[in-house]
């Protein structure tokens, strides 16, 4: 049984392109749109989505050390989404409740 592989998540810097930091997004310019079905929570606050919390934000973020062009596509609920929004240490601890979502199996 292999051990799973933890993922970096990093933003990209100010006035860089996906294809500008990773080599294996270079010659990509169409996107394919999404595959499997859509988390039923938010992967930052891990609440569930239903009729009072709704979808506000599609996030896509790339892993830092991917060899083939594909993002991780997450859907932010309202009060995350504003959090993101507005930027700095809220922003930053966004990113880290879905770096901690995402590799929440993975080994530390």
């Amino acid at each position: 049984m292999t051990t799973p592989h933890r993922l970096t998540l990093e933003p990209l810097p100010e006035g860089k392109r996906v294809q500008d930091v990773l080599p294996a997004f270079a010659d990509v310019t169409t996107d394919i749109g999404p595959i499997g079905t859509p988390c039923s929570i938010c992967p930052s606050c891990r609440k569930p989505f239903d009729q009072v919390r709704k979808r506000r934000m599609e996030l896509r973020l790339y892993p830092a050390e991917s060899v083939i062009p594909f993002a991780l596509r997450y859907d932010l609920c309202g009060s995350c989404a504003k959090q993101y929004r507005a930027g700095g240490e809220a922003r930053d601890g966004v990113i880290a409740a879905i770096d901690a979502f995402l590799n929440e199996d993975a080994p530390q």
